[in-house]
């Protein structure tokens, strides 16, 4: 993809974060698909808003979002996902009726792209991580 071609060539690291709503189940059991629905848009405009030109964002499957972006040397990943998961949780007991009751858990992975890590094997490794941290607590960031 452009994206791995763009940090492959400036020597750029590339982070994966899984993000999963805590307890959103019981959300759309007590306030409704609607509501639900209105959670699920939430999430993605506040991921858009975290998120620069050119980086990914993706719903992929129930309550789960994946983003893939770039990182500078500058940018420090563990700073990045546990803002990311503050904003996003912000977004939902701010912006959803019942949203109050839904938290955030994220997993991250990073690698340099003389790696050559393929994509899905990062995503599984912030998967992994996210699994793994939600047997220990809900609404926290785990890196791997």
């Amino acid at each position: 993809t452009v994206l791995l071609e763009r940090a492959a060539s400036r020597g750029d690291t590339i982070l994966a974060v899984v993000l999963d709503l805590d307890n959103f189940k019981r959300l759309n059991d007590r306030y409704g698909h609607d509501a639900g629905d209105h959670a699920l848009e939430t999430v993605a405009l506040a991921l858009r808003e975290n998120i620069r030109a050119g980086d990914l964002a993706a719903r992929t499957g129930g309550d789960e979002f994946v983003v893939i972006q770039v990182l500078r040397p500058q940018d420090e990943a563990q700073e990045i996902v546990t803002r990311m998961r503050a904003q996003v949780e912000r977004a939902l007991h701010t912006r959803v009726l019942g949203g109050e009751g839904v938290g955030v858990t994220a997993g991250f992975a990073t690698a340099q792209p003389e790696q050559h890590e393929p994509l899905d094997a990062l995503v599984h490794r912030a998967d992994d991580a996210l699994v793994d941290g939600k047997r220990r607590a809900k609404g926290a960031v785990y890196g791997r």
